[in-house]
């Protein structure tokens, strides 16, 4: 009988071996596998928590909020937050959101991609008000939430912003950094481009930066301003005035 009691417990015991190994295979190939899914969509983990965009060169919080909030709310949320061993976050901007999702949204990804912390809304919270100098369009002076995935960022629209009022709530997804160099040379190297469309895409995403950095871009932004499209020229006075005001 002991013989057989052992030989049970033998078999219990390799039995729960087994599990909790192909378990941990498991857990271990899902996690290899958002990390691969992860840098395939140009974002790579530098820190738990934090998320390195290789397009812009911002760093987003992975997780979002999870929970709505006023816009006060995520200020204060926002200043208080430690992730990824960092403690200088903020609201992005409105520009910031739009280039984020959409560089999901151009590789096909939507809100449900598990890679990162997706809330159950469809609208961020910018640290842009309406009235801005910053926000073209806009008016009033009501804070704006941008929705989630859903618009080119080089052709704002506003049916895609929001002039929310203070006490309503959207989520929050905070990031650091500003744009890299390089992004910036991207985009200020296309405005030499032959074909006007490529040069009134790159003015148009270099003029939606709202940071200092694309004073970096202003003489060949002012090149434009001879350019033989009067559209291009147009923009490219209004667009020029607003970086000088920075």
């Amino acid at each position: 009988m002991g013989y057989v009691v052992k030989g049970w417990m033998r078999c219990c015991y390799m039995a729960i071996t087994v599990t909790l190994a192909t378990l941990c295979v498991f857990l271990l190939t899902q996690a290899q596998g958002n990390t691969a899914a992860s840098t395939a969509l140009g974002f790579t983990q530098i820190k738990d928590g934090a998320m390195v965009d290789s397009v812009t060169g911002l760093i987003w919080q992975k997780m979002d909020s999870g929970a709505t909030m006023t816009h006060s709310e995520a200020i204060d949320y926002a200043a208080a937050l430690r992730a990824g061993g960092y403690n200088d976050w903020r609201l992005p901007t409105k520009f910031e959101l739009h280039v984020f999702y959409n560089n999901l949204s151009w590789k096909g990804v939507d809100h449900r991609n598990p890679i990162f912390g997706w809330g159950e809304g469809d609208w961020y919270w910018s640290n842009a008000r309406a009235g801005d100098p910053k926000v073209i369009g806009s008016a009033g002076g009501l804070p704006v939430a941008v929705a989630k995935g859903s618009v080119d960022c080089k052709s704002f629209k506003n049916e895609y912003s929001a002039w929310s009022s203070s006490d309503g709530k959207n989520l929050v997804r905070c990031v650091r950094g500003r744009v890299s160099k390089i992004y910036i040379a991207r985009w200020s190297t296309q405005l030499s481009d032959k074909d006007p469309s490529k040069r009134w895409e790159a003015l148009l995403t270099l003029g939606f930066i709202e940071g200092p950095e694309a004073k970096e871009a202003l003489d060949n932004i002012r090149k434009l301003l001879t350019d033989s499209d009067g559209q291009i020229r147009e923009e490219a006075k209004i667009i020029v005035e607003k970086i000088e005001k920075r």
